[in-house]
C-alpha cells in the first residue's frame, strides 16, 4: 500500500512540474529560435522585426554593419554556442550563451529579451571576452 502511495504522490508531483514548465519552454524555445536569427542575419532588416523600438534607436544598420565586420575581422565565424543561463524576471528574459570563435576559443553573449504581449522582443545584446589571467595584466603604478 505504501509503494502505490508512494508512486501515486511521484507521478503527481512529476506532472505538476511537466505542466508548470511548458509555458516557460514554448517562450525558451522562440527566444533561441530568434538568437538564432540575430546571429545568422546577413542584413540589418532581417532583425528589424525581432527588435524592441529601443533597440531599433541604438543598433543603426551603421552600428549593425559596423559589429558584423568586426567580429568578422576579429573573432572569424561562430563554431559554437551554447546556452549556459536562463534568468527570468516578469517582463525579461536573460540569455547567456557560451561562444567558441575561429579566433577566439572563448567568449560569452548575452541577450535581454522584453515580453511584448505574451511575444519575446531582443532589447539589448552583449559580447564578452572574459578577464585575463592576473598574470597577463599590465601591472598596477
Amino acid at each position: 500500500m505504501k509503494k502505490l502511495f508512494l508512486t501515486l504522490v511521484m507521478v503527481l508531483m512529476m506532472s505538476v512540474s511537466a505542466v508548470c514548465s511548458a509555458a516557460n519552454g514554448k517562450m525558451l524555445s522562440a527566444e533561441e529560435k530568434l538568437v538564432g536569427d540575430f546571429l545568422n542575419a546577413k542584413s540589418y532588416g532581417a532583425i528589424t522585426s525581432i527588435m524592441t523600438d529601443n533597440m531599433k534607436k541604438s543598433l543603426t544598420a551603421d552600428a549593425w554593419n559596423n559589429y558584423k565586420e568586426q567580429v568578422a575581422k576579429n573573432f572569424g565565424n561562430l563554431t559554437m554556442r551554447k546556452l549556459r543561463v536562463v534568468q527570468k524576471f516578469d517582463d525579461a528574459d536573460v540569455l547567456v550563451y557560451q561562444a567558441i570563435f575561429e579566433k577566439v576559443p572563448a567568449a560569452e553573449y548575452s541577450f535581454v529579451f522584453m515580453i511584448q504581449n505574451g511575444k519575446p522582443m531582443l532589447e539589448k545584446f552583449g559580447l564578452a571576452l572574459p578577464p585575463k589571467p592576473q598574470a597577463e595584466q599590465a601591472p598596477a603604478k
